[in-house]
């Protein structure tokens, strides 16, 4: 995916160190390399922080922070382009740190959304149209299908969207509708590594008429179910997947590091 926007969460209530395996120092480890380059970039960030997001340049990637995720940030010393949130969670030495540095949005403890939702909106007020939500979705159950059902917002908003786990991509198939004239298929395709892992997951009663090449277990105009599990555990087998269906709401979960993913 091209990704425009990164919005960083996290769900490390210990605030502990998020580098406890592999995927994760790579992850910190390519996006320090990714701010370090748009910062060079931007000479406008530390003279004035509020033209940051005028300035923004075409090939940079926006990264913003949700409350408690600039802590991980400030620990790894990436600066974010906006921190945003009832900041109810962000260490105080973090959040006097970035108040020099950066812009900070305060909204309510009492509010009708998350943080993340009010993130999204925020992106989609000012034109993002491809947004990574890097999420472990590892906290509790109701907040993580809550960040997955945003994926729908984003969708309807005409912004593709997908959530990044450090193991695993989450993103609706297809993230965004085509007029295909008269042919009602939805279509998708993606590139990837020989054996690389994908589920297939129906958000509706059912997705029909679904048709698969290049993947291990094939499907061929079949349908799959949402009290089934069917769709699960499939890979690639030589590089290149499409994926066809007629109707109803499908989910993709793929492996996927950020390096693959950039």
């Amino acid at each position: 995916m091209s990704i425009k926007a990164i919005i960083y969460c996290s769900d490390n209530i210990n605030d502990q160190a998020t580098e406890h395996d592999e995927r994760h120092k790579e992850f910190w480890d390519n996006l320090s390399c990714l701010r370090a380059a748009d910062q060079e970039r931007d000479t406008l960030f530390l003279s004035d922080k509020d033209k940051r997001i005028q300035s923004h340049e075409d090939n940079s990637i926006f990264l913003l922070a949700v409350d408690r995720g600039a802590n991980d940030l400030y620990r790894h010393q990436i600066i974010p382009d906006l921190i945003i949130g009832d900041m109810d969670s962000i260490n105080p030495e973090v959040h006097d740190h970035f108040r020099e540095l950066t812009r900070i949005i305060l909204y309510p403890e009492k509010k009708e959304a998350t943080d993340t939702e009010l993130a999204l909106d925020w992106c989609s007020d000012n034109d993002f149209r491809d947004i990574l939500i890097v999420n472990d979705l590892q906290g509790e159950f109701a907040h993580s299908l809550g960040v997955v059902m945003l994926l729908f917002k984003a969708r309807e908003r005409g912004i593709r969207a997908a959530i990044f786990t450090m193991r695993e991509l989450v993103f609706l198939i297809p993230q965004i509708y085509q007029s295909n004239g008269a042919a009602s298929c939805r279509r998708w395709s993606c590139r990837g590594r020989p054996r690389r892992r994908i589920s297939l997951i129906p958000l509706s009663d059912s997705v029909k008429h679904i048709s698969t090449s290049g993947l291990e277990y094939p499907l061929d105009k079949d349908e799959l179910f949402r009290y089934a599990t069917r769709g699960l555990s499939n890979v690639f087998v030589d590089g290149e997947i499409e994926i066809c269906y007629e109707f109803g709401e499908l989910l993709g979960v793929m492996e996927s590091s950020f390096e693959e993913i950039l």
